[in-house]
C-alpha cells in the first residue's frame, strides 16, 4: 500500500497542539514508576479481546501491541494461545512490569522503542498480522506525528493485516498525565485509514482507577484486498 496522507479535515482533529519537548523515555519511566497501577489500566479482560477472537487469527500470527505500557492485554493474548506477541513501549519500566508479572514466555518478545523515533520497529515492516493500540495514539498531537504514526501502521501491516485502535473521544478533557491530547472521532479515525475495510466500532465510558469517567472510541479494520 502507498503511504497515507492526511486528507481529512484538519480542523476536525484540532491539529494545533504544541510538540512535546524533552526525553519521553524518561518521562514515561517516571510515570510507570510512580504508581503500582495506572489510572487507565483495565481490570479484567481488555475490551479489545472480543474483536481479537472474532478475527480467528492463526495462533502464530504476529501481533504488535503498540505503546502497551504494563497492560494485561499481553496476559490475555498469551492465554488465547498466541505465540508471536510483540510488546512495545518507550518505557523499559512498563515492559519490566509485564515481564515480572508473566515470567518467561517464548511467545512474547519485548521491544523498547519509540513509535515516533523507531530504531527496531522498521524490521517488522510488512510482517504484522494484527496491530493493537489502546490509549497511545491520542498522545500524538501534531500533524507531523499523526502522519508518521499512520504511515508506519500502513508499512507494518501484512497484506491482509488488521488493526484495532482505542482512543479518547471528543467528549473528554484535552489532557492526560500532564500532556496535551489529540481527541478523536470515529469519522476522523476512518479518514486516516482510507485503505481499510471497517469491521467493527464501539464507544465505552471507562471508569479509571481514580474514579474519573473517560469516553473511548474503538475501531477494528483490515487492509482492503
Amino acid at each position: 500500500m502507498n503511504e497515507l496522507t492526511s486528507k481529512e479535515n484538519q480542523a476536525e482533529e484540532t491539529c494545533c497542539a504544541v510538540p512535546i519537548d524533552g526525553n519521553m523515555t524518561d518521562y514515561w519511566n517516571e510515570v510507570f514508576s510512580s504508581k503500582e497501577v495506572q489510572n487507565w489500566a483495565e481490570q479484567g479482560e481488555p475490551k479489545m479481546m472480543k474483536w481479537v477472537r472474532a478475527l480467528n487469527l492463526n495462533k502464530g500470527a504476529t501481533i504488535f501491541c503498540a505503546g502497551v505500557g504494563d497492560s494485561p492485554l499481553i496476559d490475555f493474548l498469551l492465554a488465547e494461545g498466541f505465540t508471536n506477541i510483540i510488546a512495545n513501549d518507550v518505557s523499559e519500566i512498563a515492559l519490566g512490569k509485564i515481564k515480572k508479572r508473566i515470567g518467561t514466555y517464548p511467545g512474547v518478545s519485548f521491544m523498547r522503542d519509540d513509535l515516533m523515533n523507531p530504531d527496531s520497529i522498521n524490521a517488522l515492516y510488512g510482517k504484522v498480522d494484527l496491530y493493537i493500540d489502546r490509549a497511545t495514539l491520542h498522545f500524538f498531537t501534531t500533524c507531523k506525528d499523526k502522519d508518521f504514526y499512520f504511515n508506519q501502521v500502513n508499512k507494518l501491516l501484512a497484506p491482509d493485516g488488521k488493526v484495532i485502535l482505542g482512543v479518547f473521544s471528543k467528549n473528554n478533557e484535552p489532557t492526560c498525565c500532564g500532556l496535551s491530547l489529540q481527541l478523536w472521532s470515529l469519522e476522523s479515525l476512518k479518514n486516516r485509514l482510507a485503505g481499510f475495510e471497517f469491521l467493527a466500532e464501539d464507544t465505552e465510558d471507562f471508569r479509571e482507577q481514580n474514579g474519573k469517567i473517560r469516553e473511548y472510541i474503538y475501531l477494528n479494520a483490515r487492509v482492503k484486498a
